[in-house]
């Protein structure tokens, strides 16, 4: 079979961009704008590159849009848009339509800007060991670009690509895997070569950052000496050990391998609240908070790894937070996710965070309020990655096990921390149990659809255990190549 090639990652994140040259992708992330030579001269120019990479991450084509709330969470369904609307596409899967197609080559173009901007900074990171002298400083630039490489190739395997990297499609062709700055065609390669070059990120970043400081392993001179402007601080915003090692459960969770996920699932909720990274939200201080704006709605209390996106009231406002919003976008009836015949329903505070009326149609959500009153701590948060998760990966792999009361056991964790007072019936299934649970927490976190692609594509009993949830959903769930790439023949295999 013939193999196709794509067009150097790097050079379509900054020709499609508009970009005259690649060297230029300096000025996207340098508020300076500074050439390269300059900026990579000092540690600070490292530390406001590695910087940069995150704010391209929060782009409002990339995470901090459509990444997330927005073309995530509506070609997964978890809202209703008006007929009238261009959104229609996306909540049909309409993914040819212009409108469709528009957001896709967005979120490539995005994604690939983020990738190659990480490779430029590796790049130029093990040419100048003459700027950043320290080994230690040198492993955490390098963790972290290598972990976010692999997030983002990672989400870019599960939105243009199958629900299954194995059943028969280990051989077939899949996004590329672009690890070098370099004019270089990248090609495409199969599921299986491309899942190693994945492991293999995440297994050097995990080395990398063995010693991050949110372990405790940091050197004793740590906070004097490299820390002392305070850049390294902050880790939940950095992709830090326990991040990749997060990455790392959701990986195996999409090869299958549910005996490694739960490894990871529960070293992370071992040592994330052990160090101090993570603690659970005040789920009673939040029901008796009176004022909207003193309410850390988004939980970032338990965000293992979150960005910071200044503008990202003004991206969500338009839609959710107007009295005449541009597109008419809300959630279904809180029946979907929340029962007001549950009696604790009112207790529950992911209800509060996200059934807030909008019209007679539905509800929006809350999550991402933050106008310029709203508390500092909690503003412009976009989760990556909460601690909640990895207990609801930990209830997978045990119903995979068909351990249904220590799959009950985690989702009662998480449930004790919203408001409920009594555990799940234990007479209930706990598939579809452990779904509702992941579509109430990663609500607007782009999360979901990535869940529903996963299990609509086996053919099992934790798939049909969750079939009427799946119904809805079902049809198609891969995002297309932008027009681009298939115009000139590097065409994706389904």
């Amino acid at each position: 079979m013939k193999r196709y090639l794509i067009i150097p990652t790097i050079i379509a994140a900054c020709c499609l961009c508009g970009l005259s040259s690649c060297d230029k992708w300096l000025e996207a992330t340098s508020s300076s704008q500074i050439s390269k030579d300059k900026l990579f001269s000092s540690r600070n120019g490292f530390h406001e590159a590695l910087t940069g990479v995150y704010l391209d991450m929060g782009s409002a084509s990339c995470y901090g849009e459509n990444c997330t709330w927005y073309a995530n969470e509506i070609t997964a369904l978890n809202y209703t848009t008006d007929n009238s609307s261009s959104l229609v596409a996306l909540q049909k899967h309409y993914y040819g339509s212009t409108v469709a197609m528009d957001i896709f080559t967005q979120i490539w173009k995005s994604c690939y800007n983020v990738i190659a901007n990480a490779n430029a900074i590796l790049e130029e990171l093990d040419k100048r060991r003459d700027v950043i002298t320290s080994d230690y400083e040198y492993s955490l630039i390098r963790g972290e670009l290598l972990g976010i490489r692999a997030y983002v190739h990672f989400d870019l395997l599960r939105m243009y690509g199958l629900g299954r990297w194995d059943n028969g499609n280990e051989g077939k062709m899949t996004v590329p895997y672009v690890t070098g700055y370099s004019k270089d065609v990248t090609p495409q390669l199969s599921y299986s070569e491309t899942v190693k070059l994945l492991e293999k990120d995440v297994a050097e970043a995990l080395e990398l950052l063995a010693d991050d400081p949110v372990t405790g392993n940091a050197p004793e001179n740590f906070e004097s000496t490299l820390n002392a402007d305070r850049y390294w601080s902050y880790r939940s915003r950095h992709m830090n050990y326990y991040a990749v090692k997060a990455l790392s459960a959701r990986i195996n969770m999409w090869k299958r391998d549910f005996d490694k996920a739960e490894e990871d699932a529960a070293e992370v909720i071992d040592h994330a609240f052990a160090t101090g990274l993570v603690s659970w939200v005040n789920a009673e201080a939040m029901v008796k908070e009176i004022s909207n704006d003193l309410i850390d709605w988004t939980f970032s209390s338990e965000h293992v790894f979150s960005l910071e996106i200044t503008s990202l009231y003004t991206y969500v406002s338009q839609f959710w937070y107007s009295s005449n919003p541009s597109v008419n976008v809300s959630l279904k009836t809180e029946e979907a996710l929340f029962s007001q015949a549950d009696e604790n329903f009112e207790e529950d505070i992911r209800g509060r965070a996200l059934l807030l009326k909008y019209n007679a149609s539905g509800y929006t959500s809350y999550k991402f309020y933050g106008s310029t009153s709203f508390a500092s701590e909690y503003r412009n948060r976009m989760p990556m990655i909460r601690i909640s998760e990895m207990y609801l990966i930990l209830a997978e792999c045990h119903c995979r096990k068909a351990e249904y009361e220590e799959a009950f056991d985690c989702l009662d964790e998480i449930r004790a921390h919203r408001g409920y007072t009594d555990p799940i019936d234990r007479n209930l299934h706990p598939e579809p149990e452990y779904l509702l649970e992941f579509l109430r927490e990663t609500l607007g976190e782009g999360q979901s659809c990535f869940m529903l692609k996963r299990l609509l594509a086996e053919d099992n009993e934790a798939a049909a255990g969750c079939g009427a949830m799946l119904e809805d959903f079902a049809g198609n769930t891969m995002y297309p190549y932008p027009t681009d790439e298939t115009t000139y023949g590097r065409v994706q295999e389904k």
